[in-house]
């Protein structure tokens, strides 16, 4: 699925795959009307029920109501003033690699005094509904309001979200989807840890389900994955399935699957004559330009060079 470039549409409750463009470098002044809508200045990756977005803005000011759960990172300092539903509006200043998060329907206020990297997850209730698990027959649709604190978990899933907006190549959607699990699996950690509790410990799958996933992965691999089916072959929600698959396998879904793609690679360079280009499909990559990058990531090579070194 490749990222989306949408028109403005005028809203006072604007989805975030609506974006409005601007300058930028335009400061927004107080005494103008606040705009509807976060403005996005950056790259964007859209999955079903989510977006991802390298939020790289100039000062301004906004007042809406937030039709989906948003989580800010903050890969730079920043500073401005915010008030979240009706209270006031009070000078604030985010450090580097903290986050906070807003939950759905708040009414949030903000202005931005210069410019600041962020990330930003923007999540449909109905995504949370469908990928946590429910306690107690009540799904689980909102989100905390929280402030977290810089965290190496957060920065490690940050730079990975970063590296996939910057890439260049079409979104791994696969990797997306475990990477929102992930931090949503952070955000219910710290949650827990600062109202003194210990979440709950996740049910442990069954080994043989997660070995039909295994086979699964094994005879579809020329296939784009997902974390939707994997799971679904599991008979797991997606975030039972993404803490259980790597509480099992040591590797979430998303680097196991790179790790087979990976070794059926190898053997088919070591042992058969198919052009790179046709070995990168047989194995999932969506081209060979990103079965190249990858290759040459974790083993150091090309696909071409391991070829020559091998069959020399």
């Amino acid at each position: 699925m490749r990222p989306r470039d949408l028109d403005t549409q005028d809203s006072s409750r604007r989805d975030f795959d609506e974006v409005r463009e601007h300058s930028h470098h335009t400061r927004i002044p107080e005494t103008d009307i606040p705009m509807r809508e976060i403005p996005v200045w950056g790259p964007r990756i859209t999955v079903d029920g989510a977006t991802l977005d390298l939020h790289r803005p100039s000062a301004y000011q906004v007042d809406m109501i937030l039709p989906r759960h948003l989580i800010t990172y903050w890969l730079e300092p920043s500073q401005g003033s915010r008030g979240i539903g009706s209270g006031d509006v009070t000078k604030v200043r985010f450090e580097k690699g903290s986050f906070n998060v807003t939950p759905a329907g708040t009414r949030l206020r903000a202005i931005s005094e210069k410019p600041s990297q962020a990330l930003l997850f923007s999540i449909a209730p109905n995504y949370i509904e469908r990928v946590m698990p429910a306690r107690n027959a009540r799904p689980s649709t909102t989100v905390p309001m929280l402030q977290g604190a810089a965290v190496p978990t957060m920065h490690h899933l940050a730079e990975l979200a970063r590296s996939q907006l910057t890439t260049g190549l079409p979104p791994d959607v696969l990797f997306i989807e475990t990477l929102l699990i992930m931090v949503l699996i952070e955000v219910q950690r710290q949650t827990a840890l600062s109202s003194g509790l210990l979440g709950a410990t996740p049910e442990t799958g069954s080994a043989l389900r997660l070995a039909r996933v295994r086979e699964y992965i094994a005879a579809n691999l020329s296939s784009p994955l997902t974390l939707t089916e994997l799971a679904a072959e599991a008979n797991m929600s997606l975030y039972h399935f993404a803490r259980c698959f790597k509480k099992a396998v040591g590797l979430s879904p998303h680097q196991y699957v790179i790790k087979v793609r990976l070794e059926k690679s190898k053997q088919l360079l070591e042992q058969s004559s198919y052009a790179v280009s046709d070995i990168a499909l047989l194995c999932g990559f969506s081209h060979q330009a990103h079965f190249s990058q990858v290759f040459k990531r974790y083993r150091g090579v090309t696909p071409g060079e391991y070829r020559l070194k091998k069959t020399t």
